[in-house]
């Protein structure tokens, strides 16, 4: 009786939803709380005010201080950005939501803008957590799979960062629009499908519905917002095709009306919400990747036509079991004819389609392409990223979506084939890019990777284009949306790293559905009790893995989360509390993209460059890249500088490891794109190598990097020819006479087969040594600190035959010791905090060190003074319209 009671009780869904609430709950506090860990970590110690944690929410933080400076309103023109081109203000609405989210706040207590700005990431990560779980359950129909769902999402590691305390950027809010946009989709083709009546009124509004969430996520986040516009069109068109199947579906009626209603709504809600309309059109309907959206419609409305016209049709070849082929073929037809009319070409719109799916960086910009989280991942970095386990579990949950979609079908033959097909097509985006180093690397459309990618697509839609038109197919009318968000996520796994918290709600939904399914196949009756056996080990097994996951998972996220503090560390927080105190309001600041948005808000100084890239208006970029930090000639930094009206310019000690990406885009045009591309490595003493000799001491540096220039050298009778890209620099030997150094040598490797090469200068301790004979490259030695001692020739950086002249070396590493710089005035060195607390206990250290890594200062200097034969040049105001270097040409100074 005990038991029946204890039954009854468990499967009364008031209960149910009760214990499903509970336990949400708790998810829910505990992932909150660990994003709310670094809560104390996040505050300006020169200020005492709570700081965001990584670069662009920096920007959004401003533009909200903004609006409540201005009343609620935005001035017309951002003058903090690159000033003197009007540029304007980001559209998205975070700012705005979190100035009404402080002035609702401050009804209960007194809190600061700031602190309402750093926790509102966390409040839209419960918000969107909520919409996922009744997402999942819509999906689903399965409570148990939201609670998984939601559970495995909130300590995901790689959903983490982007919601916690602090990163108030658009990633939390946009995905609150994109989970709110789903289930809104999800619960149209719910309706849709169970119309039997043409309820006109009904379609469109929830097509006004769908669309107002894809406005909302457009206005949230735009880059997440680029998927709405794949997957609705590629959900709605597979829905349209099984639907169309049944004859007395109103679909065909409904679906138009409901599809209209949509697209034109996203662009009308849009605008509302403060995007510009040409903006919305141009980026998310009418590019490669959204024109799909005005595909899909074009092939609805011919299908439509079709289907009314085709007892008029009276060719003998036309077979209307094919008219869906039919439509296919006439719509390709018209677009050729009318893509020209929107500056597309219909062959070149294919082929950039196809180069897109298999490498989406393909054709982007060298800005893109050198930015670390827009890398293009492989699939052992993805399961290196969400854990193996995972990644399995994931996986299997596509797999039973591929059998549980072949289950609409009633032969056998088709049932298989289809589940075969479905399963081809996973395989085939996943395993297509498995490493750099393996057979299937991902690259390139006609090698065996694009074969697997393409093949399993086309393999797939042969199947469910030969099954469809040889019989019926019932589906749940989910499906389609489970489908599309799907194929849309697998290729963006192939695309950037950023995006993998982006996939990660599509993973844990997958994970939780493929075992919400193998439960739903352990209670049927009709199994083989061999099949039912298998499915209930895969359970079990499942399950054990779950666990496992998420103790793992919820060890990392907190382990991470409390000691995650501000990307703007202390030195620069100290740098900017000078500026602020020590700078005219109006100084304009130039510096490498990276640090635009710290400036703006944290120095309150406008800048020429950022990471919104306003300056691309004038390829700011690719300019400060080559005319100002790896310039050979201080005529066309200085001439820049005038140009610009910039009052500073500042350095930051890690644009060391930057110099191959901003020497990259730096880089000139066509055969010299890559004239300035190059890095600086940096070698530690080898105590083991280093010994005494009869005339002193021979100290060796171990390390190095490929070299990224020829070297022709002649050394007495012999000629060295060394090739970049082959040849390597691996050490460096340094001979000591007492305190007196001699001139180093440089150690090659080519073909397995060492040289060396005397290096003609030297930098060492503010002195710049020139020994009259050498290969023309600097090495720069500094000292190094291994926890307990302090080495004063502990490192040496190798400054290559074009990385020495560069300003980057020439003024901030050597600072200006040949006076190539001498109307710079460094008015400002914000030591490392190594080096303060190392000189604070008695050490005598300059400018840098070596200590997990290099470290230096950040220096300031300013450029108001520079000589009046400089010129401005007003080409660097100007577009360089795609040409690199395009400058280099002109005359940057007088000539007397």
């Amino acid at each position: 009786m005990y038991r029946e009671d204890v039954l009854r009780i468990l499967k009364n869904k008031r209960f149910q939803w009760i214990a499903t609430a509970i336990v949400f709950l708790i998810v829910l506090f505990m992932s909150s709380s660990i994003r709310l860990s670094n809560w104390d970590l996040l505050t300006d110690q020169t200020t005492g005010e709570k700081i965001p944690l990584a670069l662009d929410p920096y920007y959004f933080l401003r533009v909200a201080e903004t609006i409540i400076e201005n009343d609620g309103s935005l001035p017309g023109i951002d003058a903090m950005r690159t000033p003197g081109f009007g540029v304007g203000w980001s559209s998205e609405i975070m700012p705005s939501v979190v100035v009404q989210i402080w002035k609702i706040s401050n009804i209960f207590g007194d809190y600061s803008l700031r602190a309402v700005n750093i926790f509102s990431p966390v409040l839209f990560y419960a918000v969107g957590l909520v919409l996922f779980f009744f997402l999942v359950y819509v999906l689903t129909e399965s409570k148990f799979a939201g609670i998984l769902a939601s559970t495995f999402l909130a300590f995901t590691p790689s959903y983490l960062y982007r919601t916690m305390a602090g990163f108030s950027d658009h990633e939390a809010i946009g995905m609150v629009g994109f989970f709110a946009m789903i289930l809104s989709l999800s619960l149209s083709f719910k309706y849709l499908a169970r119309s039997k009546n043409k309820r006109y009124i009904g379609a469109g509004l929830f097509g006004i519905l769908v669309g107002a969430m894809s406005a909302l996520t457009i206005a949230g986040w735009k880059g997440i917002a680029v998927f709405v516009f794949m997957i609705i069109p590629i959900a709605f068109l597979f829905f349209w095709l099984i639907k169309l199947q049944d004859k007395n579906s109103v679909i065909r009626d409904l679906g138009i009306v409901y599809y209209v209603s949509w697209l034109t709504s996203s662009v009308i809600f849009s605008t509302i919400l403060g995007s510009r309309m040409i903006d919305v059109i141009n980026r998310f309907i009418l590019s490669s990747t959204g024109i799909i959206s005005v595909v899909v419609l074009g092939f609805i409305i011919l299908n439509r036509l079709f289907i009314y016209f085709e007892d008029k049709i009276r060719l003998k070849s036309y077979n209307k079991k094919y008219h869906i082929a039919y439509v296919g073929g006439l719509l390709a037809v018209i677009g050729f004819f009318m893509l020209p009319f929107i500056g597309r070409n219909f062959f070149g719109l294919i082929w950039e389609i196809l180069n897109t799916l298999l490498n989406p960086l393909w054709g982007s910009d060298r800005l893109t392409a050198t930015v670390a989280e827009n890398a293009q991942p492989y699939l052992t970095s993805w399961i290196a990223t969400t854990g193996k386990w995972m990644f399995i579990l994931f996986v299997a949950g596509m797999i039973l979506m591929g059998v549980e979609f072949s289950r609409g079908v009633k032969s056998k033959k088709n049932k298989i084939l289809l589940a075969i097909g479905f399963i081809s097509m996973i395989c085939g985006i996943l395993f297509s890019r498995i490493s750099p180093n393996s057979i299937l690397n991902g690259n390139g459309i006609f090698s065996l990777s694009g074969l697997a990618y393409l093949g399993g697509l086309a393999f797939f839609g042969y199947i469910f284009l030969k099954t469809y038109f040889s019989e019926k197919i019932k589906i749940n009318p989910i499906f389609p949306i489970l489908f599309s968000w799907m194929i849309i996520m697998l290729i963006a796994g192939r695309s950037t790293t950023r995006l993998f918290f982006a996939i990660a709600p599509f993973m844990c939904l997958s994970a939780a559905y493929g075992i919400v399914v193998l439960f739903k196949y352990c209670r049927k009756k009709s199994l083989e009790e061999i099949v039912k056996i298998m499915m209930v080990a895969f359970l079990i097994i499942s399950l054990v893995l779950s666990v496992m996951i998420l103790n793992s998972s919820y060890n990392d996220v907190s382990n991470q989360a409390k000691y995650t503090g501000p990307s703007v560390d202390g030195q620069w927080q100290n740098a900017m509390s000078w500026v602020r105190e020590n700078t005219s309001k109006e100084s304009i600041f130039a510096h490498w993209w990276d640090y635009g948005y710290w400036v703006q808000t944290l120095g309150e100084r406008a800048t020429v460059a950022d990471g919104g890239h306003a300056q691309g208006i004038y390829d700011g970029d690719h300019k400060i890249g080559r005319y100002v930090l790896t310039t050979p000639h201080p005529e066309t930094a200085l001439s820049f500088f005038k140009t610009m009206n910039v009052d500073y310019l500042l350095i930051d000690p890690t644009d060391l490891g930057k110099y191959p990406a901003y020497s990259k885009i730096g880089g000139g045009n066509g055969s010299d794109a890559l004239d300035r591309y190059s890095a600086i490595p940096i070698m530690l003493v080898d105590n083991k190598q280093t010994k005494e000799t009869s005339n002193g001491t021979m100290i060796i540096f171990s390390g190095g990097s490929y070299l990224f220039e020829d070297i022709i050298y002649n050394k007495g009778e012999k000629d060295i020819f060394l090739p970049a890209g082959k040849a390597a620099v691996v050490g460096i030997i340094v001979n000591l006479n007492g305190n007196i150094l001699k001139r180093p040598e440089a150690v090659y490797v080519y073909n397995n087969i060492q040289v060396r090469i005397p290096i003609r200068y030297a930098y060492v301790n503010g002195e710049f040594l020139d020994f009259k004979m050498g290969l023309d490259a600097v090495v720069n030695i500094i000292p190094s600190f291994d926890g307990s001692n302090v080495n004063q020739m502990g490192a040496a950086i190798y400054l290559s035959q074009k990385v020495s002249k560069s300003l980057f070396a020439r003024l901030y590493l050597m600072d200006d010791a040949l006076n190539e710089y001498e109307t710079l005035e460094l008015v400002h060195s914000e030591d490392s905090p190594v080096i303060a607390a190392l000189n604070g206990y008695g050490a005598s250290i300059g400018d840098f060190i070596y200590y997990q890594g290099f470290k230096g200062p950040i220096k300031i200097w300013n450029t108001e003074n520079i000589s009046e034969n400089v010129k401005v040049v007003p080409e660097f105001k100007e577009s360089s319209n795609g040409v690199f270097g395009a400058l280099d040409s002109l005359e940057f100074v007088e000539k007397n």
